[in-house]
């Protein structure tokens, strides 16, 4: 008997629209405009890292699934920090310890 499709597997690629992978083809390039920018980082942080979904995965393989995306997760809320960060603690190019 086939086991039943789980609600949520969070290896499972996002289904970018056309307006989505131009704009990160143009941010790749260096040509996005603002629009295609906050586009291609909306589709980045909410659709390919889930930052916004709860992480738990139920289930036999719940654990190793909920690792897997707390990864992902974690790729969001680290470039939602770095948007939130204060540039002006950053001094002479060197890391600043305000980001985590």
């Amino acid at each position: 008997m086939p086991r039943p499709k789980k609600l949520f597997e969070p290896w499972a690629p996002p289904r970018p629209t056309l307006p989505d992978v131009v704009a990160i083809k143009a941010l790749a390039n260096g040509s996005a405009t603002p629009d295609q920018q906050k586009r291609a980082l909306h589709f980045i942080i909410v659709d390919v890292s889930r930052a916004d979904d709860e992480p738990y995965c139920p289930g036999a393989d719940g654990e190793r699934d909920t690792n897997y995306a707390l990864g992902k997760r974690r790729v969001g809320t680290y470039l939602r920090s770095l948007l939130a960060a204060d540039i002006r603690k950053f001094k002479d190019g060197q890391p600043s310890e305000q980001v985590e």
